[in-house]
């Protein structure tokens, strides 16, 4: 049935009475294949499908009574896209109605679909790189060779460049039981990319492949630190190699993070006091080793904060509400993921100072030198070390007088000691030193002795009084030389005789000294001399001579008599006179 469209000028047409006649078309009506299966398959870069099952067609699909049955057999199956993907439409070929009605419908199986899974790959040679403590998990991974990408007719397929991204099991330095660094897990992730065209063939989708992950090892080497600034304190020996160092400055720690108080033990080369060619302390080597402390973990506990409550109609409850902010807790960094090298600085042993009693200086009579003879005392003050304590060599000493001459007071006499090793190779002089002394001692006068003095005899006189002619002075010093000796006699009594004693006591007196004028040098013209020499006279009080006993005689005393005349005689033959 025609009618005319309403308008605003319809009345003004009408439509033809009788019938009309046009030409159409009867579309055959689609039946929906069942009982088939597309199945799943790997990416294999072809659009080719698998079926199973048994195709049929549900008779309520056909109208009526109409006579129509499914017949062939699937001759070819395919994904509407090659690529990897979910719920991809397969078409099938090779099926066909048949029965009287067949030409009024049509096979269609447009509820098939399947999915093609990424096709895995597999990689050889990738490598993980040890790395040095830097505080992360992140690992330097360098992918290997990809194998299993697909080939189409001769062709195969090409991927980009390969990433790698690795995680370190923990971000620390892993060490074994001995403390030994050692290699841990790295957990390792790839990435495909897609691939470059290759001449008129677009280039391979990353997403038609996958690539597993996998667990690598490597190894986090503690980060090198440095130190500046250390000091070793110099020490008293002590029998021990053992050092006190003081730290310096430790740098090179990853950003943020801090450690403990570094320690450090120093250990000298040797326990000995060490000395150059002239004897004089110097600084030896002495090795240091630190030891890294983790750093300290702080925790600030959870706050509170107490807020207004702010409400549009008042007045409100609660009047505040309370915020909590949660506690923070910072980890202290680990010593373990450090390493500090040892290092040799210097420093010196110096040596441990001794004490002296009981030494002695032996008095001597004058002798022209200062030279004084001392028996060193007992020493104290030598290290015990392990309960053993040291012992030295008898220590000597050397003593000089303040002055050489004689005095009936004791003078200083200061003392040079000399230690000396013990017979234990360890026991050291070396290692100890002992301050000069300060003693006192007398020189006393030196004995001479004489000899050639003699007696002058005289006649009676009435005293006691004798005169000595004075002999030769014997055991001075050397060269020295004494002014003219006197000496008085004293006969043991006034009266004549001979071969008497006489008691002889001698004055000695102070030497002159000499003066000699330098001589020209020879080869100078006589402008330069050798310089003078003064020697000074020796010093009576330096010696002494002791009294002696000699023989000498007094003669009597001649007596003349006056008044006398004698008689004269007669030649009488003998002579006798009166």
């Amino acid at each position: 049935t025609l009618a005319l469209a309403q308008g605003v000028n319809a009345s003004n047409y009408s439509l033809p009475t009788a019938p009309v006649t046009a030409a159409g078309t009867i579309s055959a009506k689609a039946v929906q294949v069942t009982g088939l299966t597309a199945q799943n398959k790997e990416y294999d870069g072809k659009l080719a499908a698998m079926i199973t099952g048994t195709a049929t067609v549900a008779t309520e699909a056909f109208i009526g009574n109409d006579e129509v049955s499914v017949s062939g057999s699937i001759s070819g199956a395919l994904f509407a896209d090659k690529n990897a993907g979910n719920d991809i439409a397969v078409s099938v070929t090779g099926l066909s109605l048949t029965g009287k009605d067949a030409s009024n419908y049509q096979v269609t199986t447009a509820g098939l679909k399947a999915n093609i899974t990424p096709k895995a790959l597999s990689i050889s040679g990738p490598t993980v790189l040890d790395k040095t403590y830097d505080g992360n998990r992140t690992a330097n991974v360098t992918a290997g060779t990809l194998s299993g990408l697909v080939t189409v007719d001769g062709v195969t397929e090409r991927l980009g460049a390969t990433t790698a991204a690795g995680q370190f099991a923990s971000k620390d330095v892993a060490r074994d039981a001995m403390g030994n660094v050692m290699a841990q897990n790295v957990a390792v992730t790839y990435t495909l990319a897609n691939g470059a065209a290759q001449g008129e063939l677009p280039g391979a989708k990353a997403s038609n492949y996958t690539l597993a992950g996998e667990t690598k090892s490597a190894t986090i080497t503690p980060k090198v630190l440095t130190v500046a600034n250390t000091t070793v304190a110099d020490k008293t020996y002590d029998g021990n190699t053992a050092a006190t160092v003081t730290v310096g400055t430790v740098s090179g720690l990853v950003a943020g993070e801090t450690l403990g108080t570094t320690t450090a033990t120093g250990s000298f080369a040797d326990k000995d006091v060490a000395r150059d060619a002239d004897g004089q302390v110097i600084a030896k080597n002495v090795s240091v080793a630190y030891t890294l402390v983790d750093g300290t973990t702080t925790t600030t506990p959870p706050t509170t904060m107490q807020m207004p409550n702010l409400c549009l109609v008042g007045p409100c409850t609660p009047a505040f509400t309370i915020t909590t902010i949660p506690g923070t807790t910072i980890q202290g960094a680990k010593a373990g993921n450090y390493t500090l090298a040892s290092e040799t600085k210097t420093a010196k042993i110096t040596p441990k100072a001794l004490s002296i009693s009981g030494s002695k200086v032996t008095d001597k009579q004058y002798d022209g030198t200062q030279a004084a003879t001392v028996k060193a005392g007992e020493l104290s003050g030598l290290i015990t070390v392990n309960g053993v304590t040291e012992t030295l060599g008898a220590t000597t000493a050397v003593g000089e007088f303040v002055g050489k001459n004689a005095s009936s007071e004791a003078q200083g006499v200061n003392t040079v000691y000399t230690l000396v090793d013990g017979t234990n190779p360890a026991h050291k002089a070396g290692n100890y030193s002992l301050a000069n002394g300060a003693l006192t001692g007398k020189i006393t006068q030196r004995v001479l002795t004489i000899t050639g003095s003699t007696v002058t005899g005289r006649d009676y006189d009435g005293t006691k009084a004798a005169t000595v002619v004075v002999g030769t002075l014997g055991n001075l010093v050397g060269d020295e030389t004494l002014g003219a000796t006197k000496a008085s006699g004293t006969f043991a009594d006034k009266n004549a005789g001979s071969d008497k004693n006489v008691t002889v006591a001698y004055t000695l007196a102070d030497g002159e000294g000499s003066f000699t004028t330098g001589t020209p040098i020879p080869g100078t013209g006589g402008t330069q001399f050798e310089p003078s020499v003064i020697v000074p006279g020796a010093l009576a009080s330096n010696y002494m001579l002791a009294n002696e006993t000699l023989k000498g005689s007094i003669a009597q005393k001649a007596v003349s008599v006056a008044g006398i005349v004698a008689e004269g005689k007669t030649y009488d033959g003998n002579t006798t006179a009166k």
